[in-house]
């Protein structure tokens, strides 16, 4: 978003490639300086996690649902 609205500045303060240019280097970094700035302050900063389901009623749930084979056919095998 960033990038593209730096693009667009660049063009209306000069329509030239290179105010384009800078113009989108400059939306970029500033998109990702304020998304630097907003994950900062989490916890687990923007990083995937892995959940473990212990409730055998969701696991019910997940399993009909699931087409792996070894989600459905292979139970009792690992």
């Amino acid at each position: 978003m960033g990038f593209g609205c730096g693009l667009l500045l660049g063009y209306l303060i000069r329509p030239t490639e290179l105010a384009m240019v800078i113009g989108g280097a400059v939306g970029l970094a500033l998109g990702g300086g304020v998304l630097w700035a907003m994950d900062k302050g989490r916890k687990i900063s923007g990083q995937a996690q892995v959940l473990l389901v212990n409730d055998p009623q969701v696991l019910a749930a997940y399993q009909k649902l699931s087409t792996c084979p070894k989600a459905t056919a292979w139970k009792g095998v690992f």
